[in-house]
């Protein structure tokens, strides 16, 4: 079973900073239950690298628009 989750974190608004506390903090939750975890900062091309991962859930840790 694939037990990997993808968190996307970070992105392009103004709330960058407080998505990534977010981000880590629900990260080190789900470590803790068991689950592999890949932190993904959501810019640029990460659509193509959540494509690679092929997780079996992405948790939106994003603040604010974009």
């Amino acid at each position: 079973m694939n037990k990997l989750i993808v968190i996307l974190m970070g992105g392009l608004s103004g709330e960058r900073k407080i998505s990534f506390l977010t981000g880590k903090t629900c990260s080190q939750a789900l470590v803790k239950k068991g689950y592999k975890v890949v932190n993904l900062d959501a810019k640029g091309s990460f659509v193509q690298k959540l494509k690679k991962l092929k997780p079996k859930l992405v948790f939106n840790a994003l603040h604010g628009k974009y």
